[in-house]
């Protein structure tokens, strides 16, 4: 399917654009480093793969490795996750399933949170508007 690869290399440039380009983001980028995130979303045919590096996140749609974490949840769930003081509560309400290692979705969310990443604005031009919110 052409649209997976257009659709994985948006998403992939609108996160290095918002968490690669402040200085000021290192080190919370640095505890990512060497991690892979799947994120697995309900209403998209594919899982997103983050995979961490010191200079870039890659995002694909397949992995043949281990993902050092992988979260569960639907699209209307990641606006929430602009507050990292929700992320326990979002898992403990079964809106959010992680599986695997929790420090690497908690460090995601710090770093998204520091770089006032709007998720929703992101996947929007993909997904839609109401789908995005």
């Amino acid at each position: 399917m052409p649209f997976t690869p257009l659709m994985m290399a948006g998403i992939e440039g609108a996160l290095n654009t918002f968490l690669y380009r402040e200085s000021a983001l290192k080190a919370p980028r640095q505890r990512l480093q060497g991690k892979v995130l799947r994120i697995t979303l309900e209403e998209l045919f594919t899982p997103l793969v983050l995979v961490f590096s010191e200079q870039q996140l890659d995002v694909l749609s397949k992995w043949e490795g281990e993902a050092d974490c992988t979260v569960i949840t639907r699209l209307s769930v990641l606006p929430k996750l602009q507050d990292r003081q929700q992320l326990t509560a979002l898992i403990r309400s079964g809106e959010l399933e992680v599986q695997g290692d929790l420090q690497v979705v908690q460090n995601f969310v710090a770093l998204m949170d520091m770089a006032e990443f709007d998720p929703a604005g992101l996947l929007a031009p993909w997904v839609g508007d109401i789908a995005a919110e």
